[in-house]
């Protein structure tokens, strides 16, 4: 390279180094990864609360596990929010493992589903897989 070409780099170098351009960039950079790490930590912070409030809720909630209770009950005597939120309760506190799709069923198989769910947890193998009940559609 010729010496006017290195003088140019030369000159073009200092003027960059006197801008702080680079030193800016790396600021602004760690800055924007500081906030991302803020922001992650604060949406972390505000799931667990939620989690907690959940698991809360679930663990005050009282199912109905007497099975003769639960034959003087109707399906349409039952609001499907309370018949959904037992078979949570199964689930998660119970450890149910065959109730899959909860929030998809419609009211009779959730209604179904409750009283088996019951069963299982009164014979003990509510966590034991593969001990689900073929539904019909209709219930008696």
């Amino acid at each position: 390279m010729d010496p006017g070409r290195r003088a140019h780099l030369r000159k073009a170098a200092r003027v960059r180094d006197e801008s702080q351009q680079d030193k800016r960039f790396r600021l602004a950079l760690s800055q924007a990864d500081a906030d991302k790490a803020e922001a992650n930590r604060k949406a972390d912070r505000v799931k667990e609360q939620k989690a907690a409030e959940k698991r809360d809720k679930l663990q005050a909630f009282k199912p109905v596990l007497d099975l003769m209770k639960l034959e003087e009950m109707t399906v349409n005597g039952d609001l499907a929010s309370r018949i959904r939120q037992q078979l949570i309760w199964h689930r998660d506190i119970g450890n149910d493992t065959n109730l899959k799709g909860i929030h998809k069923m419609n009211k009779e198989e959730a209604w179904a589903n409750m009283i088996c769910a019951v069963q299982r947890h009164h014979d003990g193998v509510s966590s034991m897989t593969g001990t689900e009940i073929l539904y019909s559609s209709t219930v008696d």
